[in-house]
């Protein structure tokens, strides 16, 4: 769990205990096609030097940015942001369905089923460096994240196996992490002095660092490891007894109030630039919906077996009453049950 400090960071500090919205709230939208990201101003090396015909020699500086290409740039990180975020939405039903999987896998493995639980082994570690993969081409890319040995990195990414995931991860994110906390710490000091909170001496816990405030979060991290692993929202696993039970459940990954946090500012985000007002109502009655769905409800006289529990089958596709195609009469029916119990006719 190494990968998503941020992420893991972030439920702490939220209000728990909100149901699952379901992703078909959501409108669907294709993605595009993979959007280069740009780094910022690029100089060129202070050691070379262009000498002119007169003898002089002037350091070879690249051109600052225009203001369009910023803006261009910033244009092309949201989309990429907003297109990370919706791949994160659509992936919590798979997440939801995942948890509810059965946890004993020694009482329902057979011997004939061995292959193709091998098969899908192989495709998942084949799908996780594709996955690896990309991340190791995205860091070399990136000027600003030293790596120890990028070619290196990524020849071994294409022959990984199961035992490697681990290691090459936790490898990408030390590698990560400076650059991370620079950035970090840099947006952190602009968006104060904008604002103009720089001037201002507050004590408060908001007015710390960033950095800081992820650092003191993370201080505790097997407490954050085991808050994803509560069963927040109502749903059975396979082989277990109907209950919500609140105990630290190491097979499940349940982080239901991070994800809500997650939708509503993408649903926001995509009503802030609208101006028709139909589409503003539309939006305005997705957004009162989804509030409504998150407030849990509680049945306060259903404790201490006062209500019966019960689960609602979805109903039956293509189902037919059988025909019975007997030529037997119900007498004769009569008789041979009659006959195979040894019960005498009264009549």
């Amino acid at each position: 769990m190494s990968s998503s400090d941020e992420e893991i960071s972030s439920n702490d500090e939220m209000d728990s205990g909100e149901e699952m919205v379901s992703n078909d709230e959501i409108d669907s939208e294709e993605f595009g096609s993979d959007i280069e990201m740009k780094s910022g101003e690029e100089f060129g090396s202070d050691d070379e030097e262009n000498y002119s015909d007169n003898g002089s020699s002037t350091q070879g500086i690249a051109e600052p940015m225009t203001d369009m290409e910023k803006a261009k740039v910033v244009i092309a990180h949201k989309e990429f942001y907003d297109n990370l975020l919706l791949l994160r939405i659509k992936l919590q039903k798979c997440l939801s369905l995942a948890n509810t999987l059965p946890q004993d896998l020694d009482k329902i493995t057979k011997e004939d089923k061995e292959e193709c639980a091998y098969d899908t082994v192989k495709d998942l570690e084949q799908y996780l460096t594709m996955v690896v993969k990309y991340q190791t081409d995205l860091l070399a890319k990136n000027q600003n994240v030293k790596m120890i040995d990028k070619d290196k990195a990524t020849m071994l990414t294409n022959k990984l196996n199961h035992k490697d995931f681990e290691h090459v991860l936790q490898a990408h994110h030390e590698s990560f992490k400076p650059y991370r906390d620079e950035t970090i710490q840099f947006w952190n000091e602009r968006t104060k002095l904008a604002s103009g909170k720089a001037a201002k001496s507050d004590f408060s816990a908001f007015d710390q660092p960033t950095l800081l405030q992820i650092d003191q979060i993370m201080a505790d991290k097997t407490r954050l490891i085991e808050r994803t692993q509560i069963k927040r929202s109502k749903y059975c696993i396979v082989g277990n007894p109907e209950s919500i039970n609140t105990d630290v459940d190491q097979e499940i990954f349940d982080d239901d109030d991070f994800y809500h946090k997650l939708l509503r500012d993408y649903i926001e985000n995509k009503t802030a630039d609208i101006t028709d007002s139909f589409q503003l109502g539309k939006q305005w009655l997705q957004l009162q919906k989804l509030r409504s769905k998150m407030k849990r409800k509680v049945d306060t006289r259903s404790t201490k077996g006062r209500k019966l529990r019960y689960t609602v089958h979805t109903k039956l596709m293509n189902f037919m009453a059988p025909n019975d195609q007997s030529s037997w009469f119900d007498e004769a029916k009569q008789d041979l049950y009659n006959f195979l119990f040894g019960k005498k006719n009264t009549g």
